[in-house]
């Protein structure tokens, strides 16, 4: 029996339904009067997943890049056909992707969306693999993967996740490597689809103009009634130390682009972590504004915490002239923050900034997305603009003391190939 509950937050004025399948899966119906709908469909599963355990208890690895892989191919029906001309038929734009924990499968739409909801459902719990579609698909992914060789932003952080993370899946790239998914058969992918794309393991979310009953009905005609064993997820053995400090690389750039990363491997996911990332590296906040005002950072900067069920951290990055003098200065900021704590005017700053983020996600068709990445993650989907408010000084200083510790930064650049243009290296 399906199981209903509204979750509402007076504060934010939003409403949410959510309706726990007799399947196990867990669906979130946002119902807004916007012009687009928007449907998220994912599970627990992404690369970082590198290990399969038998009925009998045998734990074996699995090719890196099967995550990946698998998503492409749930796209081809048993009728040869690629899902995403159906999807076109019924005026709706079908997407996926695969991260470190998840596969998402999605769509948007204006008008048919309960009709583009059934063929997703459809499309995700029908797997069909052969030889032959393996064999065609190991040639187009492995095209893909020799055109991201040549992605700075992919070297960067391949570069930071192994320099934080060493051995672990994290540092390997979504897609594998050409070696790695010439390994996948059939058998296997089929072995891990069973494993994971299980309903208890999996969330849906959708918004716009939707009628919950309706939701309800599709996915009653579309999943088992049977809910699926729960998943247990293998635990990368790791230490608070990253594996080394830094890692290069030479590519066609004009100038050095580098990240600088804060390892943090505990893998819960506070709103602190996410305050105290706008604390350390936004662009209203001290470092950030001393750098630019000495012209060590360009206009090209991003940062954020990457709030993940495995291999989580803080990052930031962009072009410098003199990455070497961006991670000193970084070092010393750090350090004053850990021994003599964040400021209050500081503190306000970034919950607002945080608080604003989180409406901001809520008011558009992709608050599905915003839902869907709560809800994975076992947070509450309307709570964390509250959350961010919430957040005290003592919260912050307590993170920061034991996050901001030089053991757990590393830094990665890629450098322009020309040795004259190449600043000297300073060891750290």
């Amino acid at each position: 029996m399906n199981k209903r509950e509204i979750i509402e937050n007076k504060l934010l004025g939003e409403k949410l339904v959510r309706i726990r399948h007799r399947s196990g899966l867990d669906i979130y119906v946002l119902n807004k009067e916007f012009t687009e709908y928007t449907a998220f469909f994912g599970t627990r599963y992404g690369s970082c997943d590198s290990t399969l355990t038998d009925s009998n208890g045998h734990t074996s690895t699995v090719p890196a890049g099967i995550a990946h892989f698998l998503e492409h191919k749930m796209f081809e029906s048993p009728d040869g056909e690629d899902v995403s001309a159906g999807f076109a038929a019924l005026g709706a734009d079908a997407n996926a992707y695969t991260s470190a924990d998840t596969t998402v499968y999605l769509f948007t739409c204006t008008e048919r969306f309960y009709e583009a909801l059934e063929l997703l459902i459809k499309m995700v719990t029908t797997p069909y693999f052969t030889p032959e579609n393996v064999k065609k698909e190991k040639g187009i992914i492995s095209e893909e993967i020799r055109m991201c060789r040549d992605s700075v932003s992919d070297a960067l952080h391949y570069l930071l996740m192994g320099a934080m993370y060493g051995e672990h899946p994290a540092a390997v790239p979504i897609a594998g490597t050409v070696d790695s998914i010439s390994k996948i058969t059939p058998s296997l992918l089929y072995a891990c689809y069973n494993s994971y794309y299980r309903s208890s393991n999996m969330v849906m979310s959708v918004c716009g103009r939707i009628d919950p009953d309706e939701v309800e009905r599709v996915v009653d005609r579309a999943l088992p009634g049977k809910e699926t064993p729960k998943v247990i997820f293998d635990r990368h053995k790791d230490t608070i130390e990253c594996a080394r400090k830094r890692a290069e690389r030479e590519m066609e750039v004009s100038i050095p682009v580098f990240r600088i990363g804060i390892k943090y491997p505990e893998g819960d996911f506070p709103a602190a972590c996410q305050v105290l990332s706008e604390i350390l590296f936004g662009e209203c906040e001290e470092l950030y504004c001393s750098l630019y005002e000495k012209g060590l950072l360009s206009e090209n900067y991003s940062y954020g915490y990457a709030c993940r069920r495995t291999a989580p951290y803080f990052a930031a990055g962009g072009d410098s002239d003199d990455p070497e003098a961006v991670f000193e200065a970084f070092c010393e900021y750090a350090g004053r923050l850990r021994e003599r704590g964040v400021s209050a005017e500081a503190l306000e700053r970034a919950r607002r900034v945080m608080y604003a983020d989180a409406l901001k996600s809520l008011d558009s068709a992709e608050a599905a997305e915003s839902i869907f990445d709560s809800a994975i993650l076992g947070m509450e989907p309307l709570g964390r603009a509250e959350e961010f408010l919430a957040v005290t000084i003592e919260d912050v200083n307590a993170l920061a003391g034991r996050v901001l510790s030089p053991e757990r930064f590393a830094m990665s650049v890629v450098y322009p190939k020309a040795a004259e243009n190449k600043k000297s290296v300073k060891k750290i």
